[in-house]
C-alpha cells in the first residue's frame, strides 16, 4: 500500500511531546513532533466483548463524521488528536454518511493496534499495526471498506507502554460498474471499489491534449490497474488496455482531440484508490503530408501528439536537410499508453529507409529512443548519412497514443 498524503495537507502545526508516558518519559520526547489537532477527544475506555456486556457500557459518544475526500476542501479536513492511551484501549465512535471505504490517516507516538468495529460486542471488521513514529511524516492509512453507511467504532490499543495519535476520518464513497464520474485536470478523485469490473471517469478536452492518468494512492499491495480510453457512449475502445503498476510509477498516457471521452479503470488488487488525469496544451508544428512536412534544424526539436481516434494512415511529418555526409542521429522521447506505441519511418524522396517503433518511456538516455541514420552503399553500412533531403513520418504503431519529441542531433 502506497503512502497517503492526506494528514500532512492538515498537520501544519506540530507540538513536541514531553508527556510522561507510565512514570517513563516517552523515549520519542526529543526527537518526534506530534501534530496539533484543531478536535481533542475524549475517548471511552473499550473492554473486550465479554466485559463490555458484562459491564452493560451504556457510555454515548458524539460520532466523528467522516469528510468526503471529493468534495472537502484541503483547509477543511478536521484532525483529531487522542488522549493517551495504554493497552487498555480507548475508542471513539466514527460515521460514514454512505457506504464506501474509511480512510484513516494516522500519526502515532508508540506502536499501536488499530481496529474497525461495526459493533462492538462482535468481531473487528478490519485491523492495523500503526508503527511508532520517528518523524511527522510517518503517516501510515488505515482503509476499511464497509457495505453501508452508519456508525461505527474506531479503536486505539498502545502495542505497549503508552500511546497517542493524531489521525483524520475521511471516506470515499462506493463506486458502481454502472455509475460515471467527471474527473477535473489535475484533481484526485478517490473511489472505493468491489469486484473487478471497469469503473468509467468522464474526460472533457477543449482541443488536442496530452493525458498523464496516474493513481497517487491506492490501498492495495502491489497494486495494478488496466486502464483503456473509451469513447463518448462508453461502447467503443479507442485504446488497447494498459496495465499500470509500480513498475511504470503508477502512471500511463494518453492523447485525445477535443471532445468528450471515458478513462476506464480496473483493479483487483484494491479495494480504494485516486485516480487523476491531468490535461496538458501541446503545441504542434507537424505537416499533414510529406509535401508539407515541417523542417526540424540540427539540434531542433519538435513535439507532437498521436491521438486515440487518429487512423493508423494518419501521419505528422518532418523533413531534416542534410548539407553534407554525417552522422545524424533522432532522439526520440515518448509518453504513451495503450496497447502499442508511435511508429517512425525515415523516406530519402519515396524509397522508404527503415520504420522503429517506439514505445512509453523511450528515451535517448537509455538508447531505446535514439534512431541513427546511416547510408547503405552495395549492403555496406557507411557509417554516416549523404547529403541531401530526408523525410520523417509519424505514425500509431498498434492502438498507441500519446506524447513524442524528435531532436535532430
Amino acid at each position: 500500500m502506497r503512502k497517503s498524503k492526506l494528514i500532512s495537507l492538515t498537520l501544519a502545526l506540530a507540538l513536541v511531546l514531553s508527556t510522561v508516558f507510565a512514570g517513563t518519559e516517552s523515549v520519542f520526547a526529543d526527537t518526534v513532533t506530534l501534530p496539533e489537532g484543531n478536535i481533542t477527544l475524549q475517548g471511552a475506555p473499550f473492554q473486550d466483548a465479554a466485559k463490555f456486556k458484562a459491564a452493560d457500557d451504556t457510555t454515548e459518544l458524539t460520532p466523528v463524521v467522516a469528510q468526503n475526500l471529493n468534495t472537502v476542501a484541503d483547509k477543511d479536513l478536521n484532525m483529531y488528536t487522542t488522549t493517551e492511551y495504554t493497552s487498555q484501549a480507548i475508542y471513539y465512535a466514527v460515521e460514514i454518511p454512505k457506504a464506501g471505504n474509511f480512510i484513516f490517516d494516522i500519526l502515532s507516538v508508540g506502536d499501536t493496534n488499530v481496529y474497525l468495529y461495526e459493533d462492538l460486542n462482535d468481531s473487528y471488521i478490519d485491523a492495523r499495526r500503526i508503527a511508532a513514529a520517528e518523524t511527522t511524516d510517518d503517516v501510515q492509512t488505515f482503509s476499511v471498506q464497509v457495505k453501508k453507511a452508519g456508525t461505527y467504532y474506531l479503536v486505539f490499543e498502545a502495542a505497549y507502554g503508552s500511546a497517542q495519535s493524531a489521525f483524520t476520518v475521511t471516506y470515499a464513497p462506493t463506486k458502481t460498474t454502472t455509475s460515471s464520474s467527471t474527473l477535473k485536470s489535475n484533481k484526485d478523485f478517490y473511489a472505493s471499489v468491489s469486484g473487478s469490473g471497469y469503473r468509467y471517469y468522464k474526460v472533457t478536452t477543449v482541443g488536442n491534449r496530452k493525458l498523464t492518468i496516474s493513481f497517487p494512492w491506492g490501498d492495495g499491495t502491489n497494486s495494478k490497474y488496466k486502464v483503456k480510453i473509451m469513447d463518448s457512449k462508453k461502447k467503443k475502445t479507442l485504446s488497447g488496455v494498459t496495465t499500470v503498476s509500480s513498475s511504470i510509477d503508477y502512471t500511463t498516457f494518453g492523447a485525445v482531440p477535443k471532445g468528450t471521452y471515458y478513462v476506464a479503470v480496473s483493479t483487483a488488487t484494491d479495494s480504494c484508490y485516486s485516480i487523476k488525469v491531468k490535461q496538458t496544451k501541446v503545441t504542434e508544428n507537424s505537416g499533414s503530408s510529406k509535401s508539407k512536412a515541417k523542417s526540424i534544424s540540427k539540434g531542433g526539436k519538435k513535439k507532437g501528439l498521436v491521438t486515440a481516434t487518429q487512423s493508423k494512415t494518419s501521419a505528422d511529418w518532418y523533413k531534416i536537410k542534410v548539407n553534407s555526409n554525417q552522422a545524424v542521429n533522432l532522439d526520440v522521447y515518448t509518453e504513451t499508453g495503450g496497447s502499442g506505441g508511435i511508429k517512425i519511418t525515415v523516406y530519402s524522396g519515396s524509397k522508404s529507409m527503415g520504420s522503429s517503433e517506439f514505445y512509453n518511456g523511450s528515451s535517448p538516455d537509455s538508447y531505446s529512443g535514439r534512431l541513427e541514420l546511416y547510408t547503405t552503399i552495395n549492403g555496406v553500412h557507411m557509417g554516416y548519412l549523404q547529403k541531401g533531403t530526408y523525410y520523417i513520418k509519424v505514425t500509431k504503431y498498434g492502438s498507441g497514443n500519446g506524447y513524442y519529441e524528435i531532436q535532430w542531433k
